[in-house]
């Protein structure tokens, strides 16, 4: 296939020349959250909930987001932190999106709780779950991934992890509630991949296997998420877990997308109509 070994020829020597000697340690943030280095300065680091290290110093301090806005804020094993592609602002988001534009000195909360009210309890859970679920109250879901546009000033798309998909045209100050009807509470929206030629197309991984559901779902808008197709057309959806996880547009080639699953890796060379 000409397009697999155009991929192939452009990984060809990606590894060549790299020690392991060049990798070090990042002490901003803890073991499971993101971090996000600076795209205007290659010595400093975000990371966690936040987390700033400055690699010439050593130094690493805390910068956190919420500290100026006191509130109950939920969170969950990891959050997400993000530069914007385009004004290079830093976001991170629990259940609301914060925003800063001077390396975490002030941060604006640019979004309100954008998370589901009450997703309810799933019918598969077992008793003691039941009873420990009860106790986080009936709002209970964080931001799970934060997609910046590429190619629009302003755009930035937001999955939660109680099945909601979120877009701002003007960078948080009017938010549009795009979630597709199909997809219910409990559902994990884990990547959302705004797309690098057209503002109104984007990517989604949805994660169900909370509900039992182990099947793969990537779902596709292409009118600025009015409305969603499922693409899920040659992903394996018997034989054990097969959930999506991550779902990315090639940055070159138009139509060229990547899957990556809880076991293999797949492409589609028509935009998600069909992997391989």
């Amino acid at each position: 296939d000409s397009g697999a070994a155009a991929v192939a020829s452009r990984s060809d020597n990606l590894f060549d020349g790299i020690s392991m000697n060049e990798f070090h340690e990042v002490t901003a943030g803890g073991e499971s959250d993101e971090i996000a280095p600076d795209p205007d300065d290659p010595d400093v680091v975000y990371g966690g909930r936040v987390d700033r290290l400055d690699l010439k110093s050593g130094q690493t301090r805390s910068v956190n987001p919420t500290l100026a806005f006191p509130d109950n804020y939920r969170g969950e094993w990891t959050l997400p932190l993000t530069f914007g592609k385009r004004d290079h602002a830093l976001y991170f988001g629990n259940q609301r999106l914060f925003r800063t534009a001077d390396g975490g000195k002030t941060w604006s909360p640019i979004s309100p709780d954008l998370t589901r009210p009450d997703p309810g309890i799933p019918p598969n859970l077992d008793p003691p779950t039941i009873e420990d679920t009860a106790t986080k109250g009936s709002r209970r879901g964080v931001i799970y991934d934060i997609g910046t546009s590429p190619v629009r000033d302003g755009l930035i798309w937001v999955g939660t992890d109680d099945g909601r998909i979120w877009r701002t045209d003007d960078n948080g100050a009017h938010w549009n509630n795009s979630t597709p009807p199909s997809l219910q509470p409990w559902s994990k929206v884990g990547i959302i991949e705004p797309s690098h030629f057209d503002p109104n197309t984007a990517y989604a991984a949805i994660d169900r296997h909370r509900l039992d559901d182990q099947r793969p779902y990537i779902l596709r808008t292409r009118d600025g998420g009015r409305t969603w197709t499922e693409i899920s057309n040659g992903l394996p959806n018997q034989g054990g877990p097969n959930s999506v996880n991550v779902v990315r547009e090639d940055t070159v080639q138009r139509g060229l997308l990547f899957a990556g699953t809880e076991r293999s890796l797949f492409v589609s060379f028509d935009d998600g109509d069909h992997w391989q």
